[in-house]
């Protein structure tokens, strides 16, 4: 195993770990107050795990399989699956709103920030933020170190700005819109009248929207790129 390899490694066992402890603080949280409380997290942390499972799958496919021609086809199929459960990981970044769902910002006595069960939930919220973005950008690094094989380097960073501007609208059709990323393959149609419909509207969010998560994941996957040079050029 290269060094970089153990890097992937080693911060995919670090995710994990925070991964286990965001959803203990969860279970903590549902059993202080006694209501189904992110309850959901546990299945919102399965997808965005998902991206990283595919795209580990497409360097294993690409490493071993190579000089086999029908796993090019393969490659590419679990390839096109990667890019429809990408938003699936920066889609956490969107559970900070539930923080405040559950909390009047106008209560007639103690104020919400007193209460120490909302600090648990803003922990709980922000730390699947901050995961989501990292397992984003780690699997888009690892598709991107493949991608640059084939192609020139400035053109690979146009396909990952694209794939990355992608992600930022599945993200809004996931959180406004309410599809799946499964639901490509069985109602598209269905999808692409929803977002037309939704884009078209003249007080929509998702201009705005779309492209506060396009500079959020761009900016997170940057920032992981700049750390993984950093170590490799301190190795």
């Amino acid at each position: 195993m290269n060094r970089s390899s153990r890097q992937e490694t080693y911060q995919v066992i670090l995710l994990l770990s925070a991964t286990l402890l965001c959803l203990g603080l969860a279970a903590y949280l549902r059993f202080v107050t006694n209501t189904n409380v992110y309850n959901y997290l546990a299945w919102d942390f399965f997808l965005a795990w998902v991206p990283v499972i595919l795209s580990g799958t497409i360097k294993f496919m690409y490493r071993r399989l190579a000089a086999a021609s029908i796993s090019k086809l393969a490659t590419g199929v679990v390839f096109i699956a990667w890019v429809f459960f990408l938003p699936n990981s920066a889609y956490l970044f969107t559970e900070i709103l539930h923080t405040f769902r559950y909390f009047d910002p106008q209560p007639p006595s103690i104020k919400f920030w007193f209460d120490p069960v909302f600090w648990y939930s803003l922990s709980v919220t922000f730390t699947a933020a901050v995961i989501g973005l990292l397992l984003s950008a780690l699997s888009l690094y690892q598709v991107h170190s493949l991608i640059v094989r084939f192609i020139a380097r400035v053109y690979s960073g146009a396909a990952i700005v694209c794939i990355v501007l992608l992600s930022s609208i599945g993200v809004y059709i996931g959180r406004f819109i309410r599809w799946n990323s499964w639901d490509v393959l069985n109602k598209p149609l269905a999808i692409m009248k929803d977002l037309l419909a939704e884009s078209s509207r003249a007080d929509s969010l998702m201009p705005e929207f779309v492209l506060l998560m396009f500079g959020i994941q761009l900016f997170s996957y940057v920032f992981y790129c700049v750390l993984r040079t950093g170590e490799s050029a301190n190795a």
